[in-house]
């Protein structure tokens, strides 16, 4: 993918997983929303391997 490649190679910091793909959408929409990045922002601390620099 173009727009992800030249943050290649990833660390994996979070996984989740669902019973159906509808309820992995829904998630995903969250976390990606203002109030999921703060919730993630509250869960994963910079030494887990974020980077404020994206």
């Amino acid at each position: 993918n173009r727009t992800t490649k030249p943050y290649a190679p990833f660390e994996l910091v979070h996984s989740e997983i669902f019973p159906t793909r509808t309820e992995a959408r829904d998630r995903e929409k969250y976390l990606k929303s203002g109030v999921g990045k703060e919730f993630l922002k509250g869960k994963l601390t910079p030494g887990a391997g974020l980077s404020n620099d994206r």
